[in-house]
């Protein structure tokens, strides 16, 4: 008959074996890219295919897991040397294939924002410092959909983009910008989506969130001007003529004024009246 202290050590034995047998990130990484390689390719992200849905959930999952052992095995890392680290292993190559999120925003003291992408599909979650322990604390895959459908695309995996802190709201919650990229198989006029968070400390609630075209000569254009104004340089189409997928169309600029206590839309700008009376002429 074994004792109990035969009986611990042997458990102990079983669960250190288990874990030697037990895939590490970087395998399950590479088990799930395999998996989206086989199952649509370069065309990843297009559809409603569950399997591919799965695949991407065990890709970001990976990414996730590999994220927090990362941070907890670097602890005092600066936000600066963390974003230096994530580039040398994940270059800003849409075709790279790393584990390691492309992007890390710092929203408020221990609270980071990770953007995980491959292809033109992605991922972006917060992390934040629980016990002494870096934890994933929300996920934009799992949040609720229900008052801004466009949302539920981020589940489907078919975007891909990254977080931008904005201004604090008026009880000091923190608040943050959501800008993503639609997958598309060619052209130059892109879907895009923005979105407006409010984080409590349990989750994030979605403000604002709206879709848009454009060009890809004006993705620069939509940034933050500052903490409380939020800028989107648009893609519309004139009434009289017909905004091809490379022509630049009617460009709009499209301002979001960040208050402490909401987030007002203040409307587009046409940034060429000149044409917008001429067409309205025509019309």
């Amino acid at each position: 008959m074994r004792t109990p202290i035969a009986a611990a050590l042997a458990g102990i034995l079983l669960f250190a074996q288990a874990l030697a047998s037990a895939p590490t990130p970087e395998e399950r990484f590479d088990a799930a890219l395999k998996v989206l390689k086989a199952k649509c390719g370069e065309f990843c992200g297009f559809g409603d295919d569950p399997a591919e849905t799965k695949a991407f959930d065990a890709l970001w999952d990976t990414t996730q897991d590999w994220t927090v052992a990362f941070l907890n095995a670097h602890p005092g890392i600066t936000a600066e040397r963390l974003k230096t680290e994530l580039l040398n292993r994940h270059p800003m190559n849409i075709d790279a294939e790393s584990i390691a999120p492309g992007w890390a925003t710092l929203l408020a003291r221990d609270l980071y924002a990770f953007s995980a992408y491959w292809g033109e599909t992605g991922d972006t979650f917060l992390v934040d410092k629980r016990d002494g322990r870096w934890t994933v604390v929300w996920d934009v895959r799992k949040a609720d959909a229900g008052k801004f459908p466009v949302l539920a695309a981020w589940r489907a995996g078919r975007l891909w983009g990254s977080a931008f802190p904005i201004k604090p709201d008026a009880q000091g919650r923190v608040r943050f910008g959501l800008g993503g990229t639609y997958a598309q198989v060619i052209g130059t006029t892109f879907s895009r989506q923005f979105s407006f968070w409010r984080w409590d400390g349990t989750t994030a609630e979605p403000l604002l969130a709206h879709t848009y075209q454009q060009t890809i000569e004006d993705q620069q254009a939509s940034v933050p001007d500052t903490p409380r104004r939020v800028v989107v340089r648009a893609k519309d189409e004139y009434k009289t003529v017909s905004a091809c997928g490379s022509c630049v169309g009617r460009q709009l600029d499209w301002t979001f004024r960040i208050l402490p206590d909401r987030i007002v839309d203040e409307g587009k700008r046409s940034l060429d009246p000149e044409a917008d009376f001429i067409d309205d002429l025509y019309a």
